[in-house]
């Protein structure tokens, strides 16, 4: 009896693969491999099995080798795009979805999936236009709307989103997160009631969504802990000597670091009023991040502590030359960047190491104002899934908080650190102080905004938690 043929392995490996037999499928495809090393659809098929197994890193490498032999199929570029939007590089998913459209330009899945892409790296103008272009093609697309609805809460519609959410309900009236969406809208708005509806509805549609939710809260905050005990113990100040005279030094970015609900827009919109700034909302730290993750992929989330004592001099530098030029090529601009942070704070030591001149405004809030105010906030992203109860709210601001206290330690001259307070009581001095550590002129337009947009602050937003200390206190 003869050896199989490569077809009749990968078409043994793919019967495999269907049966949910794994393993047995990825020792077919790699038999037929080593027959047929330069068989697209050898490559194509092992890719789509790792990325079934959750093996992304090596899906990532079958595809990338797909395309070297074939450049034109739009159904490989789409399976990386997806591949990489789930490894969290999502200005690289962007451009292989971008592949997809070139060659099928009225290809709704691939608006959709730049829509969402753009909306991960907090471009929300270039996510809406990209959704916007999939509804032209699908009209009444439930989860194109659904997206759609998300992007406008990120970006503060939440009047036009709530419209969206019920055009999706419409359509699907079954949608449980659509429903939960809906709510939250509602709720950003204060329609208490009519968000309580949406609540109930999504949770009759799915009685373990907000259970599925705590959990998840419960796991990250888990693995927050552990890998912020372990950057106290293993990032040190000597690392910035070992890695000494690399990074990206052409880049002076401002980002402005803090918890929700502390200002970091405020201060942000102020900053931006100078000529020589220009405001890219959270994009900027996004990819930063993500380019800090595909980089530096050895430090695993930081839990592995050889990886962090051995820092690579080129990985850094390279690391920070990417990211600039992404955030330029992203928001087409040569000024200074200024953006906001709300989920930098470990990537903080990497990032400066990266950027030596790049300056962090790190803005803390009174402990107990800051805390009721993030549970009252209502957040669309799973990032904040730390929100929806007190104890994890404030696991989550002392973790913060300790580890920007280590950050200021190493590199003293990288971070200011204000008080939410001090900056709505005496704006003046502060954005003074600010603007100094920034190395930019002050003028009096600053105060003219700061007057006729804040000046009502500090009566809203200080003490703001002793309204409801009866029921609050056992908590702090």
């Amino acid at each position: 009896m003869s050896n199989p043929n490569p077809q009749e392995l990968m078409a043994k490996g793919i019967k495999h693969a269907m049966a949910g037999r794994h393993n047995q499928a990825l020792k077919s495809f790699d038999k037929a491999l080593r027959l047929a090393p330069n068989e697209p659809a050898l490559w194509f098929n092992k890719g789509n099995l790792l990325s079934e197994m959750h093996r992304l890193k090596e899906a990532l490498v079958c595809f990338e080798k797909t395309t070297t032999i074939v450049s034109n199929n739009p159904q490989v570029w789409f399976a990386k795009g997806i591949t990489l939007e789930r490894l969290q590089r999502y200005q690289d998913a962007i451009d292989c979805f971008d592949k997809v459209l070139a060659i099928t330009p009225d290809n709704p899945e691939a608006w959709l999936r730049k829509g969402i892409n753009f909306g991960s790296l907090k471009s929300y103008e270039k996510a809406l236009s990209a959704l916007d272009k999939a509804l032209s093609i699908q009209p009444n697309h439930p989860e194109i709307l659904f997206y759609k609805g998300i992007a406008l809460r990120a970006s503060g519609q939440d009047e036009l989103a709530i419209n969206v959410f019920k055009q999706a309900i419409r359509v699907k009236p079954d949608f449980a997160e659509a429903w939960c969406q809906l709510g939250m809208a509602n709720m950003a708005l204060y329609k208490f009631d009519t968000a309580l509806t949406s609540y109930n509805k999504s949770l009759a549609l799915n009685p373990d969504y907000r259970e599925a939710l705590l959990l998840e809260s419960e796991h990250d905050l888990a693995g927050l802990s552990q890998k912020v005990e372990t950057l106290l113990m293993n990032f040190k100040p000597e690392l910035r000597h070992q890695v000494s005279g690399s990074g990206y030094t052409e880049d002076q970015s401002i980002l402005i670091i803090g918890l929700p609900r502390t200002g970091k827009t405020m201060l942000e919109n102020i900053i931006g009023l100078s000529s020589n700034t220009a405001k890219t909302g959270e994009s900027a730290a996004g990819i930063l991040s993500s380019t800090i993750e595909k980089r530096m992929p050895q430090l695993n989330n930081y839990t592995s502590v050889s990886a962090i004592q051995d820092l690579d001099g080129n990985q850094v530098t390279e690391t920070g030359r990417e990211s600039s030029t992404s955030i330029r090529e992203l928001h087409e601009i040569s000024k200074r960047v200024i953006g906001t942070a709300p989920n930098l704070d470990l990537h903080v030591g990497i990032a400066l190491l990266s950027l030596p001149n790049l300056k962090i405004i790190h803005v803390a809030r009174n402990r107990e104002d800051n805390i009721f105010e993030i549970f009252t906030k209502q957040f669309a992203s799973h990032a904040y899934q730390y929100t929806y109860n007190i104890p994890d709210i404030s696991e989550k601001y002392d973790s913060h908080h300790k580890i920007m206290s280590h950050w200021k330690k190493i590199f003293p001259d990288s971070i200011h650190t204000i008080n939410f307070e001090d900056l709505l009581c005496d704006p003046e001095m502060e954005i003074k102080r600010i603007l100094e550590f920034c190395d930019l002129p002050y003028e009096n337009e600053y105060m003219e905004y700061m007057n006729s947009n804040y000046s009502s602050m500090p009566e809203k937003a200080i003490g703001v938690w002793k309204h409801y200390e009866k029921h609050l206190k056992p908590y702090f």
